[in-house]
Parts: C-alpha cells; sequence; structure tokens
C-alpha cells in the first residue's frame, strides 16, 4: 500500500462578499494566515484553491468539488486541510457533512484562524457541534443571498451588470460600473467583423487572436473556441445584458452595433462554411454527405499544397483530400450538365411563344376590368363636382361630398398603380428568356477559360450546394429551373421523352426574371454578375 506523506496539505479559501473584504476576511489575509499556520505545524501547502465568487455562484461549487476531487486522489498524498475558519470552509450542511467524512476517512482538519485542528473519529457531541456550526455557515450564505439579490437586481434594472465584466470590458471598482478594456477591446470587434464575414472558423480566429496578443490575463493561454462562441451569442457586445433571465438595457459602452452582433450570430448559427483566415475560391460549395460538415480548403505540407478536406467539425472520419485541379475538373462537370440540350431548346422556343400569348391574353383582360372601373369611378366624381358647382349646398354636405370624392380619388389612385405594374408583354419575355438561354449557352466555355475563382462564381450561380459522397462522387442540387435542364439532359442521354420535364410556363417564368435582373443591372454577356443572375 502507498504510504502517505504526512506533512503534505492542501489550503481552501473562500470570500463570499466585498463586504466580507473590507471586515478583513480577504483572500490575501486568508492565505497569510494559513500560510504562517502551516509553517508553525510543519506542513507544506502543495495546492491552494481561492474562490472570490459568492457562495451560491457555480464556480465556487466546481472549487469546492475540485479540492475533494483531489484530496481524495491517493496519488496526491494528501493529509492535511487547512481553512481559515469553519465559515470558510462549509457554506451548508451538504459541504459540512462531506468535510465530517474527510475526518473520520482519516485527514486532518486545520482552521489557522482559530489555531485549531481536528482529527480522529467523531464523537457524538463533536458531530453536534460540528452540525450546528454547519447549520448556521447554511443560514448565514442564505442570508447573504436574500440580502445581495434583490440589490443586484435594482443594480441591473438601472443599466449596470452586476457581476463579472466580459472580455473586452474592466470593472470599475471606484465608481462600481463597467468600462471598456482600451487593449482587449479592438481585439473583440474585430472578431465580431470577421465572424461576420463568413471567412473564418472560431478555431482560426483563436489561434489569430492569440498570435496578434489576445491572451488569458491569469495563464496567458490562447482563448478557447468555447470562449469565443459565448462572446459572439453574448448581447453585452452591442448594449444589452441577461440578469436572471431578464434582459436589461445596459449603460456600458456597446463594442459592437446590434446589426453587426445579429449578422455574426446568424452565420455562426446557419452553419455557414468557413474559410481558415484566406479564401479558397471553391469554398462555400461542397459539403460532405457523410457527417453534413463543409468541405473547405486549406494548405497542407509545409503551406505549399492546396487541398480541400472535409473540415469534421462534428465528428472525425475517413474523407478525401481534393485538389484544386481535381475539384475544378469534378465541379466543370456539374456546369456542363446544364447546358440546354437542342430539342429542350426547341421545346422552350415554342414553351415561350404560347406563354407570353397566354400571358398576352390575361394581361388585356385585367387591363379591360380595370380601365371599364376606371371609367365608371371618373363618372361618379365628374358627377360630384357638377352637383357641388351647379347647387347651393349646405356645409354638411360639402362635407359629405369632399369625403367621397377622396375615396374615389384614392380609388383611382390605386387603379392607376394596378395598370403601371401590369404584366409583361410578350416582346419583353421573349427578351429576357433569350438572354438567359444565351447566357446558359457560354457558360461551359467561360468555365474553361475563367480562373478559380470565377469558375466557384458559375457554380454557386447554377447550384444550392454539392454533396461530396462517401464513395467521392459529387451530387448538385441544382437551383431552379436548371434542375430542370439537367434532369431533361439526363433524359434524353436515356432515351425518355422531353415530355417528362415539368410544366414549361414555370421554366419560361424562371427564366424570365432571371433575364429581366441581370438586364436591369446592365448587365452584357460578358461582363455579369454570375452570382446575382443565379441566386
Amino acid at each position: 500500500m502507498e504510504k502517505v506523506n504526512q506533512n503534505l496539505a492542501i489550503a481552501y479559501l473562500r470570500v463570499s462578499t466585498k463586504e466580507q473584504e473590507d471586515e478583513g476576511y480577504s483572500l490575501d489575509n486568508q492565505e497569510l494566515s494559513v500560510t504562517e499556520y502551516a509553517e508553525k505545524q510543519n506542513l507544506k501547502i502543495v495546492k491552494t484553491w481561492k474562490c472570490s465568487e459568492s457562495g451560491w455562484i457555480k464556480k465556487e461549487r466546481k472549487y469546492f468539488e475540485e479540492m475533494l476531487e483531489y484530496v481524495l486522489d491517493k496519488r496526491n498524498n494528501i493529509k492535511h486541510l487547512i481553512f481559515y475558519s469553519s465559515d470558510r470552509a462549509t457554506r451548508n450542511m451538504s459541504d459540512y457533512i462531506k468535510i465530517e467524512q474527510l475526518r473520520e476517512q482519516g485527514f486532518t482538519i486545520h482552521y489557522s484562524k482559530i489555531g485549531k485542528k481536528q482529527e480522529g473519529k467523531l464523537s457524538s457531541g463533536d458531530k453536534m457541534y460540528g452540525r450546528v456550526l454547519g447549520t448556521f455557515d447554511e443560514f448565514y450564505s442564505d442570508f447573504i443571498s436574500e440580502k445581495t439579490a434583490p440589490a443586484m437586481i435594482i443594480k441591473a434594472k438601472t443599466g449596470v451588470y452586476p457581476s463579472n465584466a466580459p472580455l473586452g470590458y474592466l470593472n470599475n471598482k471606484v465608481d462600481k460600473t463597467i468600462e471598456v478594456d482600451t487593449e482587449r477591446a479592438p481585439f473583440i470587434q474585430d472578431l465580431f467583423q470577421k465572424v461576420a464575414s463568413g471567412n473564418y472558423s472560431i478555431r482560426a480566429l483563436a489561434k489569430e487572436l492569440y498570435e496578434q496578443g489576445l491572451k488569458s490575463k491569469k495563464t496567458g493561454a490562447k482563448i478557447g473556441k468555447s470562449t469565443l462562441y459565448r462572446t459572439i451569442n453574448n448581447p453585452f457586445y452591442y448594449g444589452e445584458f441577461y440578469w436572471k433571465g431578464v434582459l436589461y438595457k445596459g449603460t456600458h459602452t456597446p463594442l459592437v452595433s446590434r446589426e453587426l452582433w445579429e449578422k455574426a450570430n446568424k452565420i455562426l448559427k446557419s452553419d455557414k462554411p468557413y474559410v481558415t483566415g484566406q479564401k479558397f475560391a471553391f469554398n462555400g460549395i461542397v459539403r460532405c454527405g457523410v457527417c453534413g460538415c463543409t468541405v473547405s480548403g486549406g494548405k497542407y505540407k509545409k503551406n505549399k499544397y492546396l487541398y480541400y478536406h472535409c473540415t469534421q467539425s462534428k465528428e472525425p472520419h475517413k474523407s478525401p483530400f481534393i485538389s484544386e485541379e481535381e475539384m475544378s475538373e469534378k465541379l466543370g462537370k456539374i456546369v456542363s450538365d446544364v447546358i440546354i440540350p437542342n430539342k429542350i431548346a426547341e421545346w422552350l422556343k415554342k414553351g415561350i411563344k404560347i406563354y407570353a400569348v397566354k400571358r398576352d391574353k390575361s394581361n388585356k383582360s385585367v387591363t379591360d376590368l380595370l380601365l371599364e372601373e376606371k371609367k365608371k369611378i371618373q363618372s361618379v366624381l365628374e358627377n360630384m363636382y357638377n352637383m357641388e358647382i351647379e347647387n347651393d349646398l349646405s356645409e354638411t354636405k360639402k362635407e359629405f361630398y369632399r369625403k367621397k370624392e377622396a375615396e374615389y380619388e384614392s380609388k383611382l389612385k390605386e387603379i392607376n398603380n394596378k395598370l403601371n405594374n401590369i404584366g409583361k408583354n410578350a416582346k419583353q419575355i421573349e427578351e429576357e428568356v433569350d438572354f438567359s438561354i444565351r447566357l446558359m449557352g457560354n457558360l461551359s466555355e467561360w468555365y474553361k477559360i475563367g480562373d478559380c475563382f470565377e469558375k466557384g462564381n458559375i457554380v454557386k450561380a447554377l447550384v444550392h450546394e454539392v454533396i461530396l459522397t462517401k464513395d467521392n462522387d459529387f451530387v448538385p442540387h441544382y437551383r431552379t429551373p436548371f434542375d430542370i435542364f439537367a434532369e431533361s439532359k439526363k433524359n434524353l442521354e436515356e432515351n425518355k421523352n422531353v415530355k417528362t420535364i415539368p410544366n414549361v410556363e414555370d421554366v419560361v417564368e424562371n427564366l424570365s426574371k432571371k433575364g429581366e435582373n441581370a438586364l436591369k443591372r446592365g448587365s452584357s454577356l460578358n461582363g455579369l454578375d454570375l452570382e446575382k443572375w443565379g441566386g
């Protein structure tokens, strides 16, 4: 059996309130007391826990449990536990019983303030005395809680966060407010900007911020991903904060706008693909079919070679490394699959004419109805004007006529707006669809001669996303109507009838809309914003 070093001890120090610090219970005072006591008792303190949080705070509970776990680990050879006083050791009966059990297991409990130690099996009197103290400590903890909780809520209602300032801020201990940490705040502002851009992973930002100088004040270590996630989620940074489940308007200086905060949080929640501090042409296109994570670019082999690989954010698994050249080739096949075959082009041309004729007839019918209603209202208004001119009306009747005139003039304005916004005519539709068809006929050639970023934009115009299967195949999820063209091309290659294509009117309407948007931007076939056209 392993021999326990009789002289090894731990020290546990705790202060619950600012008032206790002022009354001589500060952690520094407690540490001095237990250190001097240990020297007198020839004890060596190997580990010290210091907790300045209130007794009911989760962090204090974590420290207490961590201390117990350390003491009970036989590898640490601990025999003695030193506290400043009994009320610094326990905050409730449950804690006291755990300390009591340690004593019965052979540990010695020391209280430096009164210079007393407790060891050996407890007598019934000792148990009763100790549990009375434990009950009192629990009562005192509850009393402090009841005393301070309302004060903290009042403080929150006045706009001051009643706890430790988050990263990028400092607690002003003089005027009890929270102020901007001028050294660290710029890092937080940069964090929000980069997360909102969608071009950085939290892991990459943690590394980058550490290299730039953002470190833990206590340990000098890198700020962890979980802390950065909490930072992005915290409304404190745009000027509000939660206290006891209620959202309050803060008086502190915001570090970011609410708009930027919402944008950054939307990026995090949407699982939008990130890059690792550097933009890669084909990011944001491919998603892993095994785990659902994004396939992103990165530099490998001493930063010399570019490969695309599943980020494996959810779970590790086997995943291929795809070179940029292979990525370009596979995505090129997806582009070529939406080139409109001749049979489909002919089908579309006929469909355009049929659709345009139907649209013209519909427009004419609606126009006729609106013009007829307009004529009636104009006639009513004219009669009312004549009535006012030709008759000596009382003020009451004049007021009545003025209200009615206003109602009819409002209706007339509404009809004129509808007439101005009547649907497109056949010529407009044919022009817009023709533009989209000619553009699509050029996409494959543009893809071949474009650089990787241009190729990436072409693919993004055509697909929602591409799934990478476990067999290393690419399965595209096309946008409408490109899904229809890809399917129709596949049907034709399999000798299926072109009639398997959905309603031609849906296709024409969609292509017409895309062509209209492109033409409104003054785009040409050689200078088109493909991403906006395809979206």
